[in-house]
């Protein structure tokens, strides 16, 4: 299992909102883990969390983990965060993007270098 794989199943044991979402990735993936893929839902799911207060998914902790996780990952997984979870953060007319406010401090400097304008 590649950190990729290990961070997705941090994740999906941690949070149970997203094992909806990591299961039918699965049954649409022929039973494999394609974290970059998976990520795409996995931040619409934080997104919407963040837009309404009333999700079950606690979208602060997930960024915690997420930012613990990078200071800790290789480089396969860090690319994980960066490309697939920071770059598709809402952009600064989209609904959510004020999440990017809420990041944790090492991510912010992350998503200020890999995504300058916002």
């Amino acid at each position: 299992m590649d950190t990729g794989e290990v961070l997705v199943r941090e994740l999906v044991d941690r949070f149970g909102p997203l094992r909806p979402i990591h299961a039918e990735h699965l049954a649409e993936n022929g039973g494999a883990v394609l974290p970059h893929v998976l990520f795409w839902d996995l931040t619409q799911a934080v997104v919407d969390a963040f837009l309404r207060p009333e999700a079950p998914l606690d979208w602060r902790t997930f960024l915690d983990v997420l930012d613990r996780a990078y200071d800790g990952g290789d480089a396969y997984l860090r690319g994980i965060v960066e490309v697939s979870f920071l770059e598709n953060l809402p952009f600064p007319a989209e609904p959510g993007h004020g999440i990017v406010d809420s990041l944790p401090p090492g991510l912010r400097t992350i998503f200020d270098r890999v995504r300058p304008a916002g």
